[in-house]
Formats: C-alpha cells, structure tokens, sequence
C-alpha cells in the first residue's frame, strides 16, 4: 500500500513506512487508533501526544532549538507557543503570588 492510498505524501511526517509490513501507515488515522487500543491507552490523538512531549521536554529544561527537532517543527516559535499555552495555570500561579502586594 502507498502512502498516496492514504492520501498522504511519502514526505508527510505523520505518514510512516513499517518495513514488516512494506507499507505506509498513517499514525494519526485508523493505524494509530488500533494501535493504542492494543496498547491498553486511553482514547487520546496523536496530536495531542506531541503537545504533551513539547512541554515535558521544555519542562524538564531541554533547550528549545533541540525541542523544535525533535518537534520537526519549521520554527522554534511554534516550539515557544504551544509551550507558552501549556502552562497557562502556571503563569496564573506566578501572578496569583502578586495579590494583596500591589495595593
């Protein structure tokens, strides 16, 4: 099967040859479901995944330009955003430290 079948270019990085198999899979479509669903995982999407390895890499201090690689993300602003949004709650933290001082 080509990864054309799939709709997807062979140069797609969420489209991936399994040599076992000799074909192309999509790891955010059915391929994916199924195999998260042997694995015993919760219903979550790809997606979702990569948001969650971005802010623990970030989290645990990996520079952002090896965070951005490991992303295949285009630029490391992307990197730096989907971090930022993550920890929302944090920075709502760090302001909440501020009530009762400034007044």
């Amino acid at each position: 099967m080509s990864a054309g079948s799939y709709g997807w270019s062979a140069n797609s990085t969420a489209c991936e040859y399994h040599p076992s198999t000799s074909r192309m899979f999509r790891l955010g479509g059915p391929d994916f479901a199924a195999l998260r669903e042997a694995a015993g995982c919760p219903d979550v999407r790809l997606h979702d995944l990569r948001h969650t390895v971005v802010s623990l890499l970030m989290d645990l201090g990996v520079p952002p330009h090896v965070v951005q690689a490991v992303a295949r993300h285009a630029d490391v602003k992307i990197t730096l955003k989907i971090h930022s949004h993550a920890n929302l709650d944090v920075m709502r933290q760090a302001l909440g430290k501020l009530d009762g001082r400034l007044s």
